[in-house]
Formats: C-alpha cells, sequence, structure tokens
C-alpha cells in the first residue's frame, strides 16, 4: 500500500475561502480530516473553516495525543501479558 500527502500552503488575509476549491481541485480530497490545537479553536478559525468545508471531521493534537498514549499502552500490555 501506498500514499502520498501532497503539500500546499496558501497563506494570507482571506485563504480559508478558497479552501473548498482548493481541497476539491488541487487535493481532490473527498473526506477530509482536521487536526488542530486550543488556540485555533480559540481564534474562531476552526468554525471558519467548518463553513468552507461542511461534515469536516476535527480533532485536537490534545486528542490524538491522549488517543496514541491510550494505543501505546495498549501495545505494551499486550506484549507483557
Amino acid at each position: 500500500m501506498r500514499h502520498h500527502l501532497p503539500t500546499i500552503i496558501i497563506f494570507g488575509s482571506g485563504k480559508i475561502s478558497e479552501l473548498s476549491r482548493v481541497a476539491k481541485e488541487k487535493l481532490r480530497a473527498s473526506r477530509p480530516f482536521l487536526v488542530t490545537d486550543r488556540g485555533i479553536q480559540k481564534a474562531g478559525i476552526v468554525e471558519k473553516i467548518k463553513t468552507q468545508l461542511p461534515g469536516i471531521r476535527c480533532a485536537s493534537s490534545s486528542s490524538i495525543s491522549k488517543m496514541l498514549t491510550g494505543i501505546s499502552w495498549g501495545i505494551e500490555n499486550h506484549e507483557k501479558a
């Protein structure tokens, strides 16, 4: 199995309004997933992204970290059993 994750960096004032077009045309993303942090959430940026990409799945970096910690714990304890 092989995956390719293209990187496109677009920045500047008002660029969130281009997100839907870029996701569809450039990335051909059908099920986008956003990993963010509390600062971006508190700034209201996640809500702006959600208006451009309805149905986008989101997770905070802290929840991802907790999930990976849980997975690591499970692997370590499985190996000990």
